[in-house]
């Protein structure tokens, strides 16, 4: 994993998987969203997760990336770039921190799942680069179940 604030320029990764999690307070409701681009910017995935209940937004943010790198292994999807506008998250992941007691469980799964992503780079971006994983997010809250777009090139 590279340190935070480092991310692998366009010629340095083949899949970057975008992770983003939003919220709806007065629903209760969670809303994940994935999306997966090549290096030359091509969509080649959508995904969208709703959750019931809400959490605070750093453990949604964390739920989020777990639920994400848990459907990639499960379909056999290795991106070699992840990147999340969760600052505190990525921060606390590369720097291998403990101090938070209610994260600690996600963050050793989290770390768990990304040994089976070969050459992975951990990183933050900030919100409007993430924008598209932000609006699955959003989108999201407003359905009852998972819901995936694919590009035709993807293998599942």
């Amino acid at each position: 994993m590279l340190p935070t604030g480092s991310s692998p320029s366009a010629s340095n990764f083949t899949q970057r998987l975008y992770v983003d999690a939003a919220q709806d307070s007065q629903l209760l409701k969670m809303g994940f969203g994935m999306t997966i681009h090549s290096n030359t910017r091509e969509v080649l995935l959508n995904l969208v997760k709703p959750w019931s209940g809400i959490t605070s937004p750093l453990l949604m943010e964390a739920q989020a990336l777990h639920f994400a790198l848990s459907w990639c292994h499960a379909h056999s999807i290795y991106p070699d770039s992840i990147v999340s506008d969760c600052k505190v998250l990525v921060n606390y992941i590369c720097n291998n921190d403990t101090h938070n007691l209610y994260l600690n469980p996600f963050v050793t799964e989290i770390k768990s799942l990304l040994s089976y992503f070969p050459k992975v780079f951990l990183s933050y971006i900030s919100r409007g680069a993430n924008e598209a994983a932000h609006c699955l997010a959003r989108t999201a809250l407003g359905l009852e179940q998972e819901a995936l777009w694919r590009n035709s090139s993807l293998q599942l």
